[in-house]
Order: structure tokens, then sequence, then C-alpha cells
């Protein structure tokens, strides 16, 4: 529309002058010029459920596989495998990719944009929120881009607070891993939450991340 503008001027301004310079004339011509112009809205291709659902971060569960060789033997390997039954408890950790470019398989969409992590948190249920926060306290966490530098960590206990305000460019890749450690010096606490669960209690921990694709300029 700027560029419309500027030439209806022009015309106007010509057309002026040479009326002003045939002073005896009671003629005018005039001619209107339309310069029509049209343009379509930009793309937004961004499929908003494409990272939705169970992004497997609890996939690297603790097992016994391993990890003793005898009844008087030494572990031959960390009780860390694989299994559909995500059950964590010290010395267990795990981690998962998260990959922001199925948002936009296609690379269709035309708007400069990143992704904004607008809600975190991190839950345990079936459990006296004294215990829960300080299992939340000992549990850690990172998050990194594909590069390597690190977007955020810390424990399960300032998940929600670190994530919440956090922003990554379009397409980024990240990792989001944790751990348990086995030596935390709260073996009463962990023991007194495996004697829970030894009686009955169902306790879980759930971990989710909200995110925006917002566009930038």
């Amino acid at each position: 529309m700027k560029k419309t503008r500027r030439l209806v001027l022009l015309v106007i301004g010509v057309a002026a002058l040479s009326a002003g310079s045939i002073g005896y004339s009671n003629a005018k011509y005039r001619k209107e010029v339309n310069l029509p112009d049209t343009a379509r809205l930009a793309k937004w291709a961004i499929e908003p459920t494409a990272l939705s659902g169970n992004l497997e971060l609890f996939s690297g569960s603790y097992t016994t596989a391993g990890k003793y060789a005898g009844s008087d033997a030494a572990p031959t390997a960390a009780p860390i495998g694989h299994s559909a039954s995500k059950i964590v408890a010290p010395g267990a950790q795990g981690s998962t990719q998260i990959n922001f470019s199925a948002l936009d398989t296609a690379d269709a969409t035309e708007v400069a944009y990143q992704i904004n992590f607008v809600t975190a948190s991190a839950a345990i249920t079936g459990i006296d929120s004294t215990l829960g926060d300080a299992l939340k306290g000992r549990i850690t966490y990172s998050v990194t881009k594909q590069n390597g530098d690190a977007i955020s960590s810390g424990t399960l206990a300032s998940f929600a607070t670190d994530m919440a305000s956090k922003s990554i460019p379009a397409n980024e890749i990240i990792t989001v891993s944790w751990a348990w450690p086995l030596d935390s010096g709260n073996d009463g606490q962990d023991t007194q939450i495996a004697d829970l669960v030894d009686g009955g209690a169902n306790i879980n921990l759930a971990v989710t991340l909200a995110y925006q694709a917002v566009q930038i300029d």
C-alpha cells in the first residue's frame, strides 16, 4: 500500500505543473491510474498435536537384570535397563529427546517463530507432601540443546519454575535427562518410601512440559 500511495502523489504533482504552465486554457487533462496489488497471508503450518502424548522420559527404568552374578558376588552391571514397567528407584536414570521440527515436518511455515515453554510440573502422587517434596529435591534433571548447550538443570523441586520461562529456536532438538542418585545421603527417607510401596502404596512420578510456538517477527 505504501508503494501505491507514492505513485499516485507523483502523478498528481506532474498534472498540477502542466496545468499551471498552460494558463490560457480552461481545459484540464485528468487521468486516473489504478495500481492494484494483492498479497496472501503467510502460511502457519504448525501442527500443535505433533509432539503430544508420552515422550518416554522414564523408559530407562530400574531393572535387576545383570545386578548379581551370584548370591555373594558384586554387581556385574549397573541395574539400569529399558523396560515398559517404568520403575524408578535410587540409582536409576533416563532421558528422552524432543524434536521440535516435527511441528512443521514440511518446513512450510513462512514466518519466524520460536518455542516458549509456558508451564512445567513434576508431581509425585500416592505419598505425603513432605516425603514427596524431599524426593523431588533428590532427583536431578537437565535439559540441553542438540549442540550440548544447557537450557536448564537442577532438581525436580525447581523444574516447574526453571523451565516455565525458557525459550528455544524453532526446529531445536532437546534432551531431557534425569537421575536418582544412589548415594544421596537420604537412605532413611528412601527406605521409608520403599516400605510404603511394599505395603501397597501406589506412588507415581509424573513430569509434564507444555510449550507454545510463537511468531517472533
